[in-house]
C-alpha cells in the first residue's frame, strides 16, 4: 500500500473502513467560475448534456439508457466531448472556442458520473461540482455521497442514479423531472445557494505533517528548495497541487522553503501522481 512507502498520501479515493493513520481525503473540485447571471433552468433548451473524453463502457451504456428516453419523449440530449453514448447527432459546440462551455450554460441536467466505483471506497472527484458550477442539475453515480454531504456540504439537488432500481428507473426520473419547471428550478435555486470557495481544511493533514515532520524535511537547512514531480506536468495541477502542498507543509513557513518541480520522480521530495480527466 501507499501508505507504506510515502510519509503522508493524499487522496481522492479513502477507504470507508480501516483507513491509514498517513492516509487523507483530498478535496477536489472544478475550477469554473460560476458566471454572475444564470438562466433559469426551465428556460434552458437542452435537456441533458454529456461531456465526457472517457468512453468507459459501463457509463456510456448507462448514459444511452438515458438518451434513449430522452429521445422517446421527445426531450433534447447533447453531447461535447469524445463520448457519445451511442447518439447519431454531431458533436455539439461553441463556434467561441474561449466559451466552450457555452453548451453547459444552456443545459437543465448535465451527467456527473465518477470514475470510481468502489464501494469499500469513499471517493468524489470534480464531477459533481463542475455540473453545479454551469447551474445545472447534476445527474450522479458514484460513490461520492458521504463525502459530498459530510465534507463539501454540497446541496442535495442532484439525481442519484444509487436511489433508484434500474438505468431504465432513473432515466425515468430525469424525464419526469425534465417535463416539471417548477421542480427544475426550486432544484437550481438551492444549488445556486451554495457558496463557493475554498474545500474544507488541510488542518487534518496539516497537523499531521506537524505532528510527524518527514526525515527529509526536518533535516533540511533553512531556505532549502523542496522539489515536486507531476506525472502529466499539467498547468491545472501545477496550481492546484502546490497550493495544497503549501498549505500541508505550513508549520514549516518559518524555514522560508521554495518549491521547484522537477521531471523525475526518483529526484523529487513529494511526488503527485493524477490522471483519468474527463
Amino acid at each position: 500500500m501507499l501508505s507504506r512507502e510515502y510519509d503522508l498520501v493524499l487522496s481522492m479515493e479513502v477507504l470507508r473502513m480501516g483507513m491509514p493513520t498517513n492516509v487523507f481525503y483530498l478535496a477536489l473540485e472544478d475550477e469554473t467560475v460560476m458566471p454572475a447571471n444564470f438562466t433559469t433552468t426551465s428556460r434552458r433548451s437542452i435537456d441533458v448534456l454529456y461531456t465526457s473524453s472517457n468512453c468507459n463502457p459501463e457509463r456510456e451504456a448507462l448514459v444511452a439508457t438515458i438518451r434513449e428516453q430522452m429521445e422517446l419523449h421527445r426531450l433534447r440530449f447533447e453531447y461535447n466531448g469524445k463520448c457519445s453514448a451511442g447518439s447519431g447527432k454531431p458533436r455539439i459546440s461553441s463556434r467561441d472556442a474561449a466559451r466552450w462551455h457555452a453548451p453547459a450554460l444552456d443545459a437543465k441536467f448535465m451527467i456527473a458520473f465518477s470514475r470510481s466505483h468502489d464501494m469499500a471506497m469513499d471517493a468524489l472527484d470534480e464531477k459533481l461540482s463542475k455540473a453545479m458550477r454551469f447551474g445545472c442539475i447534476p445527474l450522479y453515480h458514484g460513490v461520492g455521497q458521504r463525502l459530498a454531504q459530510n465534507v463539501h456540504k454540497y446541496p442535495s439537488a442532484y439525481l442519484d442514479r444509487d436511489q433508484y432500481a434500474s438505468d431504465h428507473d432513473f432515466a425515468l426520473a430525469v424525464v419526469a423531472i425534465a417535463r416539471d419547471p417548477a421542480r427544475m428550478d426550486t432544484m437550481q435555486a438551492e444549488i445556486l445557494t451554495y457558496k463557493w470557495g475554498a474545500t474544507g481544511s488541510c488542518a487534518p493533514f496539516e497537523n499531521f505533517v506537524r505532528k510527524n515532520p518527514p526525515v527529509w524535511l526536518a533535516s533540511r537547512a533553512n531556505h532549502s528548495v523542496i522539489t515536486i514531480a507531476i506525472n502529466d506536468g499539467s498547468q491545472f495541477a501545477n496550481a492546484y497541487f502546490l497550493q495544497t502542498v503549501k498549505c500541508a507543509f505550513r508549520a514549516w513557513e518559518h524555514r522560508n522553503h521554495t518549491f521547484a518541480y522537477v521531471h523525475r520522480f526518483e529526484t523529487a521530495d513529494i511526488e503527485i501522481n493524477h490522471c483519468c480527466w474527463g
